[in-house]
């Protein structure tokens, strides 16, 4: 999955590794609807984020959380601040999803407009998680965040002297 462009811009990019933990969504002004979402966000509302087709299906279903998105663009018709605050939305299996969210207007230099949603501290309200799935989420966040910022990482187990290298890290030091 390919990224949005505007988030090749490094104060966007910036914004959305430092507020959207739990995903990030680009709504275009020009089209009226959310024309990208992360593969974490995507992943959250049930989708595999792999698949085009169940890319399409999980934009649909976060376009139809208007009554949660619609707060969001009618402040950014107007003001051209930075917006906080949680949002709730429906996933396909009808299941809620909470989140506080980061909102920031990003005017382009042919002046199309954009409202980036960086979302965190995702709570599932349909039941406690158990430790383990909590610690499976961590995980699975830590790897996107290690994927999408495209870093060299190493684990060294300081009892064995064991050291992992990731790929990333092998190519940097010439492997």
């Amino acid at each position: 999955m390919t990224t949005h462009s505007i988030l090749r811009v490094e104060e966007n990019l910036n914004f959305v590794n430092t507020h959207g933990i739990d995903g990030y969504w680009v709504y275009d002004f020009s089209q009226q609807k959310i024309t990208f979402a992360s593969s974490l966000l995507i992943k959250l509302f049930g989708y595999n984020y792999r698949l085009s087709s169940d890319i399409e299906k999980a934009l649909i279903d976060i376009n139809n959380n208007t009554l949660a998105l619609q707060p969001y663009v009618d402040y950014f018709q107007f003001n051209k601040a930075h917006k906080s605050g949680t949002i709730n939305f429906l996933n396909a299996k009808k299941e809620k999803l909470h989140f506080n969210i980061d909102c920031k207007l990003y005017t382009s230099v042919n002046e199309q407009r954009y409202i980036i949603g960086a979302l965190s501290e995702y709570v599932n309200t349909e039941g406690e998680l158990s430790t383990l799935q909590l610690l499976q989420q961590q995980a699975e966040r830590y790897k996107f965040i290690i994927a999408g910022t495209d870093v060299g990482t190493w684990e060294w187990n300081i009892q064995t002297g064991e050291t992992i290298f990731n790929e990333k890290w092998a190519n940097i030091i010439g492997y």
